[in-house]
């Protein structure tokens, strides 16, 4: 089970599931990955596509274990995130638009 969500820096309209058709991958500013039991997939295929795509931050909420992984800076030409951080319940995490929140409140209890 996984499911996808995408943060724009242009809000026009409620959430969706999918980015809308014609989306420019620069206005999408983070992709977060909830994951069960496609921790692999997830890490390297969708986090490919999303740093291919230029997409700025992927977080992979990993249920299983209770982390929170955060690929930043993504290097288009080689489909890869140049910095990868775990965080745990008790830490920190920073929001493209500059909103912290504790990787606790994305973390199953």
């Amino acid at each position: 089970m996984a499911a996808a969500e995408l943060l724009s820096g242009r809000p026009r309209r409620p959430a969706r599931r999918t980015p809308p058709r014609g989306v420019p991958a620069e206005h999408l500013l983070l992709a977060c990955e909830v994951v069960v039991s496609s921790l692999g997939y997830d890490r390297t295929q969708k986090a490919a596509a999303y740093a291919r795509a230029g997409i700025r931050e992927c977080w992979i909420v990993d249920v299983e274990r209770g982390v929170l992984h955060v690929l930043t800076d993504p290097d288009p030409a080689t489909a890869t995130y140049r910095d990868e951080r775990t965080l745990e319940a008790s830490d920190e995490v920073l929001l493209p638009n500059g909103i912290r929140l504790s990787a606790a409140d994305l973390l199953p209890p």
